[in-house]
């Protein structure tokens, strides 16, 4: 009975550790001041964390964005949103066999700010979950092994640099835009 109670501890200590990592991005009592960064930066450095998976699942990540493009706030959180973006379209383009596998971010320069549209050729997002919005909050997950924090910290990552991110209907894919 004691040894099945500690392997118990072991594998919720693992489940936590993983929590707490995750929601490492929402610890405002650490950030330091905003800073002026280069938006591609933070960009490029979240594919590249990716580039082995897609490299060996056939995927292909399309970045278009101009490189002078500045903002202030905190690198991180852009690089917390995309990866989440980027995690959940290699988890379906794979789990649902995708023929087509290709993901698409394209930024442009708007009203002095930036529009980032970002699509992929998976399966989507239902219009009933997009409608409700359901897909931000915490604990909601369409993974079978998901923890449903993944879009909610990518949505307060946008709030917290005055950006906003939303899902957007798509016949093919998945779309989000950050503004």
């Amino acid at each position: 009975e004691i040894v099945r109670l500690v392997n118990g501890l072991s594998d919720n200590a693992g489940i936590f550790v993983n929590l707490f990592g995750r929601l490492d991005p929402l610890a405002a009592k650490r950030r330091e001041t905003k800073v002026d960064f280069l938006l591609y930066d933070a960009l490029f450095g979240a594919v590249t964390v990716f580039d082995k998976e897609c490299h060996d699942n056939g995927i292909q990540v399309v970045l278009d964005c101009p490189k002078g493009i500045k903002l202030s706030g905190w690198k991180q959180d852009i690089y917390t949103i995309m990866v989440n973006l980027l995690d959940n379209s290699l988890f379906w383009l794979v789990e649902k066999e995708c023929v087509e596998r290709r993901i698409n971010i394209t930024v442009s320069k708007v009203d002095g700010g930036f529009s980032l549209d970002y699509t992929d050729s998976g399966p989507g997002i239902s219009d009933e979950l997009l409608e409700s919005g359901v897909i931000f909050e915490p604990e909601f997950t369409t993974k079978p092994n998901g923890t449903g924090l993944g879009l909610s910290i990518a949505g307060e990552a946008a709030t917290r640099n005055g950006l906003i991110l939303t899902a957007v209907q798509r016949d093919n894919g998945a779309h989000f835009n950050l503004s």
